[in-house]
């Protein structure tokens, strides 16, 4: 169902086609119906691209439209109807070319795109100009010859209008699309330049063309004109010969006279007759009759060739009103007069002929007129006798002074091909139509003289057509580079348009994130605060748990100590103190004694291992001593216990400036976990010490292949106080001492890797050089 939207639609482009169409041909120079530029596919295309192929049916009617009222065909309800359905299908074509790559985009921005719409352009124009072309020649508009030239054209025609004018349409009609906002102005400004710049390349060459083709006729014209004035001087000069003849009472019987005027006539083809004619100016006339004193009469004494023409002798040629008129303008004057064309009737032929009367003079006075009856045909013919007037259309016609036409006098033109004239909008034989006005008498007549259309297909060159074969292929290379350039700036404005935008987003987000930074910097130090105390009351509680095992079984001894003591002084005081008590008394006091000894030790350990936490490195000496070998030394310390295991260290050779007993205490730690923890229940272990160094750090590996440590618990074995041997005088404070020592002393990261059954990995890294660490020697081995 079509709605009133397609319909409105329709109309418009039926409407825009029709406009553009009509437009080309009637800026063309002369009529026709194949023009070089045909905005009008433009408009087809566009039409169909932007509103799909509801469009059709306008393209369709208005091409019908066009031919119909601006061409004239031999048959054409059946060109109509072939040029209409081949420009429909051009449309349909074209779109159906540009569909077929996946994505096409109607902004134009990407190459490709703009590469595939100029393929598509040539390719889809072949079309209607085959067809088109095609069925001119079938229906006799066009001769075979004139076939290529006109699928050609054609084919030019509409490419140049879809390349040209269908940017320029899609700009104007997507206006609200950013991708043409701001590429339309520029688009449509260089289209319409390089649409003025073909038409004047073409209309250059083509006036260039013209100029040499009218130089051409004007020769041929000057060479017609100056042959008529010649011959028509050549009568003239042969009526004023006998003019200056002495008149004879009978001049025929004068076999001198007879004889000149016969040679006159052989050297003058052109005049049929010449006759000498006596005016009487009296009051009688030739009969002796009176008459008024203003008639006249002109009669005819004598005439050549006289045989066909004896019958006028002694007429009155003063009687025809024409000749009358004629005669007394010849008076007036006393100078040549031509009549009006009359009829040669001799032969019983009709040829048009126009009389030329001179006037002669006896005394001063007129007294008669030499009269030249000139044939017009036989004049032109021998005038033209040596030029070659094959493909030239020739007319001579009598004018009034407004150079008016008032009759034909010769014309030579021949209509035959009429038929097949204006297929292209080219040259035409009108357009170098050239015309000469010269006098016979007080006769003006006008020479007109043109090239046939032979003459023009002979002469004529294509240059000024063919230029628009490179016209278009390099606007077609310009075109597509102004619409790449343009859709390059317009990406690259867009690009940095997000970019702007992005920027923008990324201050505020940079302002909110910082925003928030310094809240969370708040958050953190109160965080760490609360940690610090956290992990302080935490320390305080395990040191206190810890302390407190021993310092109340002391409690409890001393306790016990006391009340022995007590009970000692009153059975002493009560002299009830046996042997017995004695030595009871005394081993309870030695045991009291011994638990608060050795508890009193146990605590005295736990405070010199708690000191250990907070170890400073102001306290401790620095000193410079060789790794290696401080290593293997430590090693052989360790052999006792690691007799039944291996031990296997890579370091390379070098010294550094550094705390040795640091250095003791982690390799110490190291190797006493692996023992007493990583090979319980393993008869062979293995240990592996690898340390590395580069520019920036000393890196330590230290694995073994024993129990490991679950997962989940590696992240407590640098806790304090963390142990799972606390029932055999574990401490749980050598993970802590460690990871302080590596950590604030040295600066360094400790890493820790571990599963059930799979062993311990640990990484330490120290940076170097700074202020604690310093390589004095490196040599690696």
């Amino acid at each position: 169902m079509i709605t009133m939207h397609t319909l409105r639609l329709n109309i418009f482009f039926t409407l825009a086609y029709f406009a553009a169409a009509w437009l080309t041909l009637s800026l063309s120079q002369h009529g026709g119906y194949i023009s070089p530029i045909w905005p009008a596919s433009g408009v087809a295309l566009t039409a169909v691209l932007l509103y799909g192929y509801r469009l059709l049916p306008s393209v369709w009617f208005a091409s019908s439209l066009v031919n119909s009222i601006l061409t004239d065909f031999q048959f054409p309800m059946l060109n109509l109807v072939f040029i209409a359905t081949a420009v429909t299908l051009q449309a349909w074509g074209g779109c159906y070319l540009l569909s077929l790559k996946k994505p096409f985009n109607l902004d134009l921005i990407n190459r490709n795109d703009i590469a595939w719409f100029a393929l598509c352009a040539f390719l889809s124009t072949l079309i209607a100009s085959s067809l088109a072309s095609l069925s001119l020649y079938l229906t006799g508009n066009i001769p075979l010859t004139q076939l290529p030239y006109d699928w050609l054209t054609w084919w030019i025609g509409d490419s140049f209008g879809i390349i040209l004018f269908c940017p320029m349409l899609l700009g104007i009609l997507l206006k609200d699309k950013a991708q043409w906002q701001s590429r339309r102005y520029i688009i449509n400004i260089s289209f319409s330049l390089m649409l003025v710049f073909t038409f004047t390349i073409y209309s250059f060459s083509r006036d260039y063309e013209f100029q040499r083709l009218d130089n051409l006729i004007q020769q041929q014209s000057t060479s017609v004109s100056q042959a008529l004035e010649q011959h028509i001087t050549s009568h003239i000069n042969a009526l004023y010969n006998i003019r200056s003849l002495q008149p004879k009472t009978n001049p025929i019987a004068d076999p001198d006279y007879a004889l000149y005027m016969q040679d006159l006539l052989t050297r003058n083809e052109a005049f049929v007759a010449i006759s000498r004619n006596r005016l009487i100016n009296s009051s009688t006339d030739l009969s002796g009759n009176l008459t008024t004193p203003y008639n006249r009469q002109v009669i005819v004494e004598s005439i050549y060739p006289y045989q066909q023409n004896k019958q006028v002798i002694g007429i009155d040629i003063y009687q025809e009103t024409f000749k009358r008129n004629a005669i007394d303008l010849a008076i007036k004057n006393k100078s040549l007069v031509a009549t009006q064309e009359v009829s040669i009737l001799q032969n019983n032929k009709n040829e048009l002929a126009i009389l030329l009367l001179l006037p002669y003079l006896v005394n001063n006075e007129i007294a008669g007129f030499i009269t030249g009856v000139l044939d017009i045909g036989k004049f032109t013919q021998l005038a033209f006798t040596s030029l070659n007037f094959d493909d030239l259309d020739v007319k001579l016609l009598r004018v009034n002074e407004q150079n008016k036409p008032q009759a034909v006098l010769f014309d030579s033109t021949n209509n035959s091909n009429s038929t097949l004239k204006n297929s292209v909008t080219e040259l035409t034989t009108e357009e170098l139509l050239k015309k000469t006005r010269f006098k016979v008498g007080d006769q003006a007549i006008s020479l007109l003289i043109k090239p046939t259309e032979q003459w023009l297909k002979d002469t004529q060159v294509k240059q000024y057509w063919l230029i628009l074969i490179p016209c278009l292929i390099l606007i077609s290379i310009i075109g597509n580079h102004i619409l790449i350039m343009t859709g390059d700036h317009f990406t690259i404005k867009k690009l940095v348009a997000i970019k702007e935008h992005t920027n923008q987003a990324l201050l505020n987000t940079n302002t909110e994130l910082e925003t928030v930074l310094n809240s969370l910097k708040v958050t953190q130090k109160k965080l760490i605060e609360r940690e610090k105390f956290a992990e302080l009351g935490h320390l305080v509680a395990g040191v206190a748990h810890e302390i407190n095992t021993p310092l109340g079984i002391s409690i409890t001894g001393s306790t016990l100590l006391t009340e022995q003591v007590d009970d000692l002084l009153k059975l002493t005081h009560n002299n009830q103190l046996k042997k017995n008590d004695l030595i009871d008394k005394l081993t309870a006091i030695l045991t009291a004694a011994e638990l608060v000894n050795k508890n009193n030790h146990r605590a005295a350990i736990l405070v010199s291992r708690f000191k250990e936490l907070a170890v400073n490195k102001d306290s401790e000496l620095r000193s410079v001593f060789a790794v290696k070998p401080f290593l293997q030394q430590l090693m052989d310390s360790f052999e006792p216990k690691t007799r039944q295991h291996t031990v296997l260290l890579q370091c390379p050779t070098f010294s550094i400036d550094s705390f040795k007993t640091i250095f003791h205490y982690i390799f110490s730690y190291l190797i006493n976990g692996s023992i007493e923890h990583g090979f319980v229940d393993v008869e062979h272990g293995e240990i592996s010490i690898n340390i590395t160094l580069n520019k920036h750090e000393i890196r330590i590996d230290y694995c073994d292949n024993g129990v490991g440590i679950a997962r989940n618990l590696v992240k407590n074995i640098f806790v304090p106080f963390y142990t799972t041997k606390r029932n055999l005088g574990a401490t749980g404070l050598g993970g802590a001492i460690f990871f302080n020592i590596v950590t604030q002393i040295l600066n360094g990261t400790v890493d820790c890797d571990s599963d059930t059954g799979k062993g311990v990995t640990i990484t330490v890294t120290l940076p170097i050089p700074n202020d604690s660490i310093q390589i004095v020697t490196l040599e690696i081995d």
